[in-house]
């Protein structure tokens, strides 16, 4: 599909300067997190940072998704299908979904990071994450054979996107708030959102521990 580019999540800090999102001096506990994008016209939004110290991934279907109909294109409705039960949300650009769960890092660093010219991205350490939407099944869930079938193995010739941290030079601008998907019939407001997932079984909050930031 075509649709809409993609906007900037650069990472900052609750004054809206840039910061390295990588560096724990950089990263807030989920309780400030929730405090700061609580406040009356904030246009702050959060995020985490996927770490070696935990056993988590990201993966990105980028322009998948028709914003206006909600529709994923056949091929990333082939991929979520494949997750069935794992944490999933609509990216703050509305054209791409994200699947978040656990896995085991050791049986996955032989896999490639970017495939399906680069529609497809995984990850599971050294990457920021801007929550998007809609959130909605297990982070939990251990998805590992899921995914060595689907992640490409590396070849010599594979190209490998290995991040690395780079300071960036510009806060995030978030576009509108478009509200929820159709069917999302949970809290409208972003902040009763992401605190009663932070406070329910399996919340995002133990998941990610405290590598909060902001976008």
């Amino acid at each position: 599909g075509s649709y809409q580019a993609k906007p900037r999540k650069v990472p900052c800090n609750s004054a809206g300067d840039p910061i390295n999102a990588h560096l724990p001096e950089h990263q807030i506990t989920w309780e400030e997190l929730i405090h700061h994008i609580a406040q009356p016209d904030t246009q702050l939004r959060p995020g985490f940072v996927l770490t070696e110290d935990d056993d988590y991934f990201l993966l990105d279907l980028d322009n998948v998704r028709d914003p206006a109909t909600g529709a994923l294109e056949p091929r990333a409705l082939e991929i979520v299908e494949q997750f069935p039960g794992a944490g999933f949300e609509i990216s703050i650009s509305g054209t791409g979904v994200h699947i978040i769960g656990r896995c085991n890092a050791a049986r996955l660093e032989d896999r490639v990071n970017k495939w399906a010219d680069g529609m497809c991205e995984f990850y599971h350490k050294k990457r920021f994450v801007a929550f998007g939407m809609g959130q909605r099944g297990n982070p939990y869930l251990d998805c590992t054979e899921a995914l060595r079938t689907l992640v490409p193995p590396r070849t010599p010739k594979s190209h490998s996107t290995r991040l690395t941290s780079t300071k960036p030079t510009m806060p995030t601008v978030c576009p509108p708030d478009t509200g929820p998907v159709p069917k999302w019939n949970g809290p409208t407001n972003d902040s009763e959102l992401i605190a009663k997932m932070l406070a329910s079984r399996g919340s995002l909050k133990a998941t990610f521990g405290y590598n909060a930031s902001f976008t």
